[in-house]
This record gives C-alpha cells, sequence and structure tokens, in this order.
C-alpha cells in the first residue's frame, strides 16, 4: 500500500469534514442569532401622599348639634364615609343620627350608626362643613334617685364616636 497517496486522501478528507464543520457552525450560530435578545431598563415609583383628618364641632347652644368638616390633605381624590358609635347599647328607634339630612343606618350591635358615601374631595381641600345631628326621638325620663331614659340602657349622657373613612378614588 501506498503510505503517501494514503496520507493525501486522509488530508483531504480530514481538510473537508473540517470545512464542514466550520460551514454548519456558521450557518448554526447566524439561525439561533435571530432568537436571542436581550434589553436593559429602568423604573421607579413613588406613593401618593395620603392624609385626610376631620373635625367635629358642637354647634353652640343646640344640644345634639354638631358641625363636621372633613380635610383631604393627600395627593390624590377621596370619597369618605361616616360611622357613629355609642358606648353603649341603644334602643331601636329611640335615638336617630342625621348627616346631610340622611338618617344612618343602625346596625345589629345596637351602638353603631352607618353612612355610605358622604362626599368626595379633590387633592389638598377642605370640605364644606356638614351638619350632623343627633336627636333623641319617642323618650321619657324617670326619676326615681337617678334620671334615667326609658327604653334605652344609659343614662342621658351619650358618649359616642365618630370615625370617618377615606378612600382614595383615583
Amino acid at each position: 500500500m501506498n503510505y503517501q497517496k494514503f496520507n493525501t486522501i486522509l488530508m483531504r478528507v480530514i481538510a473537508v469534514l473540517l470545512m464542514l464543520v466550520l460551514l454548519s457552525t456558521a450557518a448554526v450560530t447566524g439561525r439561533f442569532a435571530r432568537y436571542i435578545s436581550s434589553s436593559t431598563g429602568s423604573d421607579s415609583a413613588r406613593v401618593a401622599k395620603f392624609n385626610v383628618d376631620y373635625t367635629l364641632t358642637p354647634v353652640e347652644g343646640k344640644n345634639g348639634e354638631f358641625t363636621l368638616q372633613v380635610t383631604n390633605k393627600s395627593e390624590v381624590a377621596v370619597e369618605y364615609s361616616v360611622r357613629v358609635v355609642f358606648d353603649n347599647e341603644l334602643s331601636d328607634g329611640n335615638l336617630e343620627v342625621k348627616i346631610n339630612d340622611t338618617t344612618g343606618t343602625f346596625s345589629d350591635d345596637k351602638k353603631t350608626f352607618t353612612f355610605g358615601k358622604i362626599g368626595e374631595l379633590a387633592p389638598n381641600t377642605v370640605g364644606a362643613a356638614v351638619p350632623m345631628t343627633i336627636t333623641l326621638k319617642n323618650h321619657k325620663l324617670i326619676t326615681g334617685g337617678e334620671t334615667k331614659i326609658e327604653g334605652l340602657s344609659t343614662n342621658k349622657a351619650f358618649n359616642f364616636t365618630v370615625a370617618v373613612t377615606a378612600t382614595q378614588i383615583d
């Protein structure tokens, strides 16, 4: 066997195989490059300031009448609702709580009057003064050592808390 001829053929086969490997690598790399992408980016966020305050002021000389004023110091618009919670249980129908001529809903706990949406306030605004009245209805005073109101499980002083709930609307 002629080793020189064999080496020449072997070298040509190796050269052809090497050429084929290089061509196929270039072809495959070009196809995969179409499906590979990269990107970069950044972002930042800030939470809007949320601060709603209210005052409840008794109307001078008028028992059971108050003025409720809500102030929106937030950067967003809000709507607000109100709950009036009494310290002691009340009998249904003996007490009425109104805000803006709307009567509150007396709840099952016999202490709470709830109101739906009372109003909306734009950012950084002071709301209009809203009248709130607490009216005692169908009452009879009982005297005999201590003055009590019939049908109510409390004496004639009514202690209550007003809770204003503000919700962002935009």
